[in-house]
């Protein structure tokens, strides 16, 4: 039944292995997995945090305060696009 799910690319098996390689601190492989989320569906707005958490480990400070301004530009009462901005001014 998994296999099926992850042929289809259903988000939530993708946010499960995209955690369990965050929590294995393989964050490269963590970065790809959430990466091609975003770029499947820029709207989902549930792995915001944990790619935050993910550019901070991986000290992309340039792609972390790119992602801030473009969800705060896109709707600034959004408590995920603020999130966004705190991540980037504590890897600052």
């Amino acid at each position: 039944m998994l296999d099926v799910l992850r042929q289809r690319g259903n988000p939530d098996i993708r946010m499960i292995e995209a955690e369990k390689h965050f929590t294995r601190q393989n964050y490269g492989r963590a970065y790809d997995i959430v990466r091609r989320m975003l770029e499947d569906d820029s709207y989902n707005v549930s792995v915001v945090p944990l790619f935050c958490a993910i550019l901070t480990e991986l000290k992309k400070v340039g792609e972390l305060y790119y992602l801030a301004h473009k969800l705060v530009s896109a709707n600034a009462d959004s408590a995920v696009a603020w999130f966004s901005v705190v991540s980037d001014f504590i890897d600052i």
